[in-house]
Order: C-alpha cells, then sequence, then structure tokens
C-alpha cells in the first residue's frame, strides 16, 4: 500500500517543520524539569539528562509505534496501546513530581530518590519488549496436491496445440554492418555472444542482436575464400 501526501509540496514540509518546533517547545519544559528532579535527588549533573531522554523517549515511540501499527494485527495493537499509555503516565508523574519539588511541596525522601532511580530500568524493559512486539507470524496458505490419478484424467481429453515456430527476425545492413565491424575487432570471433553487442546494438533486443551476430558471421566466413584468393594473387 502505497501512501500519497494530499498536500502541495511547500505545506508538507512547513507541516514538518511545525511539528518539529512544536515537539521541541513541548517536550523543552519536561526535559529540564526532570533533569533538575534528578539534580535535586542526587544525580550527576551530566547524567540527569538521561531521566527525561528515557522517560520522553519511550512516551514518543511508544505512541509512534501505536499510531504505525496496522488495525488488523490486534494483539500488536493492544500492546502499542498499554505502552503509550504507560509512557504518557510515566512522563506526566516524573513532570507532576519535578514541579512538585521545584514548587516545594513535596520535600527529598527516600521513596522519592527510589522512585525516580527505578525510573531508566523500567524504560530499559519497556523499550525492548517494544522492539520485540513490532513482528508478526505470517503462515503461507496450505497448497493441497491433488492426486496424480486426478491430474491425468483431467488431462487426458484436453488439446494441446504444436508448437509455433519462431518467426524469423529481421535485421537491418547497418545493424548487421555494426556486428561485422565488432567481430572483426576481436581475437576470437566464435566467443562473441548477443551479450557482448549490447553497447554496438543498443537499441536491438536480445533475439535481434544474436541474430545480427548470425549473419555478421555467415558473411565473414564468405568473403574469408575471397580474401584468402586475393592474398595468393597479389603474393
Amino acid at each position: 500500500m502505497n501512501v500519497v501526501s494530499i498536500l502541495p509540496a511547500r505545506v508538507e514540509r512547513e507541516k514538518g517543520l511545525a511539528v518539529a518546533v512544536g515537539l521541541l517547545a513541548a517536550l523543552s519544559p519536561n526535559v529540564i524539569g526532570q533533569w533538575n528532579l534528578a539534580v535535586a535527588i542526587g544525580w550527576d549533573h551530566k547524567l540527569a539528562a538521561a531521566l527525561p531522554i528515557a522517560s520522553e523517549l519511550y512516551a514518543a515511540m511508544a505512541a509512534r509505534v501505536w499510531a504505525a501499527t496496522p488495525k488488523h494485527c490486534r494483539a500488536q495493537k493492544k500492546t502499542a496501546a498499554w505502552n503509550m499509555a504507560a509512557g504518557i503516565v510515566l512522563s506526566f508523574a516524573l513532570n507532576g513530581l519535578a514541579e512538585a519539588v521545584a514548587f516545594g511541596a513535596i520535600q527529598i525522601a527516600l521513596w522519592l530518590v527510589l522512585l525516580v532511580a527505578a525510573v531508566p530500568t523500567i524504560c530499559v524493559a519497556v523499550l525492548l519488549h517494544m522492539a520485540m512486539s513490532g513482528t508478526a507470524v505470517v503462515e503461507a496458505p496450505a497448497i493441497e496436491e491433488a492426486p496424480a490419478v486426478a491430474i491425468e484424467a483431467a488431462t487426458e481429453d484436453v488439446y494441446t496445440p504444436p508448437a509455433k515456430p519462431r518467426g524469423t527476425v529481421r535485421v537491418s545492413p547497418t545493424n548487421i554492418a555494426k556486428a561485422r565491424e565488432y567481430l572483426a575487432t576481436v581475437p576470437d570471433p566464435s566467443k562473441v555472444t548477443g551479450t557482448d553487442l549490447e553497447a554496438v546494438l543498443p537499441r536491438l533486443g536480445e533475439r535481434s542482436r544474436r541474430e545480427a551476430l548470425d549473419k555478421a558471421r555467415a558473411e565473414m566466413m564468405a568473403r574469408r575464400p575471397v580474401q584468402d584468393t586475393l592474398e595468393l594473387i597479389e603474393a
């Protein structure tokens, strides 16, 4: 199934740019808030970026997989929907905790440290599960073999027309001359095939090139005794 955009190319580019800018603007507060939350519970400033990257990437990719899963793959569609819901809930919970800590509504406690520390492990588990859930087993339809007796009975009264002889391929004298000139340049003309003449006769088909090759060889063989006689007279 080919998917074709109904929008002009200019509008399609503007749409892609708008989506990219909108996603960047929407994710920026989430990334900064979760980064501050990771720093607040004691994570290193450089490693703190892993928290928003893991959670937001999982949420975004889960939604993308759900949208791209075909409707007829019901089991995969259901799994993708659960992944999308879990990603949204995880992102929303982390953003809420980050805002609550920044506002002073929640104090840093052991339960909060353990909860945030479990997020990378959870993201690893669900991302690996997502990576393995995008496949489906397609069974090829079984082909039943008919008994040999039935086949013979079915084909016994069927008339088979005789094979028609191939028609003669017509080749112009110009193309035959080109083939003959090519044969004169090779050490062993008997080893030349129609494929070798593809560069010399690009407009001809395979049968036409073979016909031109055969006629060129025949003309060369017919001219050889005359040439030998002339060479003896000159000698």
